[in-house]
């Protein structure tokens, strides 16, 4: 909820209402508004209104957000939805532009026409929060201007998802499930001058890993009349756990830049992955989350057994195994101090923590920041 003088907002199963508090013994409903969803967030930047929906709240399940204006009448006048095709941590309005945050990158949308947002650039995202004042926004370094005239969008790139490739594969696979992203290359973009330190893929932002054997191969080609051949694609693999992706089809997006330092955007529909089991019943949380130097790990057993917790890098690596043992059915509280199994201490930047029990997992992302 949040405040506009005297009126209250707040949004209560998925309906914004405004009640005026002129007289806070006899409130009085001024107005009530459907919206699309219950909202995840709702907050007011003067008179205009910011309202955020997770993915499986929305009706469409995939990330978006909605901005909208309140009168001293406490009338309500809501825009278009803006949907992306990726996950954000938040969004920050700032002058006439809205700064979605994904957790590596901040991404501008200009809304100075409110009827027809525009994605108009991305730029990276810096350790801190986010700070809105003169003519830029920050996060402990400068990082775009406010105005947007600096920014250039992403070059748009086609992907393709291809089948996971999974232990027992025919092939007599035995390693950890893989997700194969093809990047295909035209006339105008030849993908092999990506850059694969700098891929970034799926709701987590996996990194890439090598691939199986002889299909580590980046590039497939097809021949030209002179023998020599033309990419026309590029293959790179991530691990299925880091990516985030779970059993609903979902947007899909891969960021990463050439070896010019252009950024690229791929998105692609994921097609839905069977469950290996009933559906997921347990969730992990993390508080604090950015944290330093230490954060509770949270989740709860709906019945006793093994249970497994575990910290990994983005590259899928193992950093921490927190948990590996039995136990009891209820509430589970387990702390990580930022070390890893050999008790050092790892580098700022962010983590996968997954929980497995009774035949299910779940996956949080988490940061820690120095």
């Amino acid at each position: 909820m949040a405040w506009f003088g005297r009126q209250l907002l707040y949004a209560q199963g998925g309906v914004l209402r405004v009640l005026d508090f002129a007289d806070p013994a006899s409130p009085q409903l001024r107005s009530q508004t459907t919206l699309l969803a219950q909202p995840d967030d709702l907050r007011l930047d003067g008179s205009r209104l910011l309202l955020r929906y997770r993915p499986e709240w929305a009706e469409t399940h995939v990330p978006q957000f909605q901005i909208g204006y309140v009168d001293p009448q406490g009338t309500v006048e809501l825009q278009a939805p803006i949907i992306t095709s990726f996950n954000f941590q938040d969004v920050t309005l700032c002058g006439e532009t809205a700064y979605v945050d994904d957790g590596s990158y901040l991404h501008a949308y200009d809304l100075t026409d409110p009827a027809n947002p525009r994605h108009v650039g991305l730029g990276p995202r810096g350790e801190g929060s986010l700070d809105c004042a003169g003519d830029y926004i920050g996060s402990g370094t400068v990082i775009v201007p406010r105005d947007c005239r600096d920014l250039k969008p992403p070059r748009p790139v086609r992907i393709e998802v291809r089948p996971t490739l999974k232990p027992g594969d025919p092939s007599g696979y035995t390693g950890p499930a893989l997700i194969p992203v093809a990047v295909l290359g035209d006339g105008l973009f030849d993908p092999s001058t990506l850059v694969e330190a700098s891929l970034r893929f799926g709701p987590l932002e996996a990194a890439p890993v090598p691939g199986p054997g002889a299909a580590r191969a980046k590039q497939a080609r097809t021949p030209r009349g002179d023998g020599a051949g033309e990419p026309l694609e590029a293959l790179f693999w991530f691990p299925l756990d880091a990516t985030g992706i779970g059993a609903d089809a979902a947007p899909l997006r891969l960021t990463g830049r050439t070896m010019s330092g252009e950024e690229v955007m791929g998105t692609a529909l994921a097609h839905a992955m069977p469950a290996p089991g009933p559906t997921p019943d347990i969730a992990i949380e993390a508080a604090p989350n950015p944290f330093n130097p230490s954060t509770t790990l949270r989740f709860s057993l709906p019945s006793g057994g093994p249970v497994k917790l575990t910290v990994r890098n983005l590259r899928g690596e193992s950093v921490r195994t927190l948990l590996d043992e039995v136990r009891t059915a209820g509430d589970q509280a387990v702390v990580w101090d930022g070390l890893d199994d050999r008790g050092g201490r790892v580098a700022s930047g962010v983590y996968l923590v997954s929980v497995e029990a009774g035949g299910k997992r779940a996956t949080s992302r988490i940061a820690l920041l120095k």
